[in-house]
């Protein structure tokens, strides 16, 4: 324990994040689906056991987040079997929906003018948008409704979870305000190219996603690592 406690978490985050990236890199450019997707499960597994170790239980609900997509990964291996599919693209909105649980118990009302309301509500109808192209344009290789409608779920969980983070960053001028956002678009990114990669079968979108995705629990993980300071509220 006190081995852990004399190293440095944030370091040997990156230098992992740096390895994992470049392995899921060389995974995916030399073999197929199944490799690849074993790597990724490896990857959230290393994400998970340095969250355990260096944080334990005490990260909340967000350590049923890492749980979360820790699953989905595992169940993207089968993801062409009906079942393991449904799952695979059930536990993102678990795991978004633990972060978002995590965020909103960190923000406090404040008072928006009309032009940042706007702005939100304008940013919120363009992803509704966004969400509705991305599925026509893949429709044609989904198998069933359900597999539309739990998109589209994810989607929208996607949407109040950047919205909150927005709502977070206008609470409070903080490092960990910051992070939040960060690893919160890149889940997002990671996701759209996650789907594009798939169902249109986009083969440089597959780096990006991978990319996204180690990044942002990459990021994440940063944040756990910060100290518990008392954040900065915006009037």
């Amino acid at each position: 324990m006190l081995f852990v406690k004399a190293i440095n978490p944030k370091k040997i985050v990156v230098i992992f994040a740096v390895l994992l990236g470049i392995a899921n890199i060389y995974t995916i450019y030399n073999f197929g689906f199944f490799e690849e997707r074993i790597v990724r499960v490896f990857s959230s597994s290393v994400f998970l056991i340095l969250l355990l170790v260096f944080k334990g239980y005490k990260s909340g609900v967000l350590v049923l987040a890492f749980l979360c997509f820790w699953l989905a990964d595992i169940c993207m291996l089968r993801y062409e079997n009906s079942l393991f599919n449904k799952l695979a693209l059930t536990f993102p909105i678990l795991a978004y929906s633990a972060i978002s649980k995590h965020i909103y118990l960190k923000i406090r009302p404040i008072k928006l003018n009309k032009y940042i309301k706007t702005f939100f509500g304008f940013i919120i109808l363009l992803n509704v948008y966004m969400i509705y192209e991305i599925v026509e344009v893949i429709e044609l290789g989904l198998d069933n409704v359900f597999e539309k409608i739990m998109i589209y779920a994810n989607g929208f969980s996607l949407i109040i979870l950047g919205t909150l983070a927005g709502i977070y960053n206008l609470n409070y001028n903080s490092i960990h305000a910051t992070y939040c956002i960060f690893f919160v678009f890149v889940f997002v990114l990671s996701a759209i190219c996650n789907v594009l990669a798939y169902y249109l079968n986009l083969e440089i979108l597959f780096y990006f996603n991978r990319c996204f995705y180690i990044l942002g629990l990459t990021i994440m993980m940063l944040y756990l690592c910060l100290q518990k300071k008392e954040e900065l509220l915006l009037e």
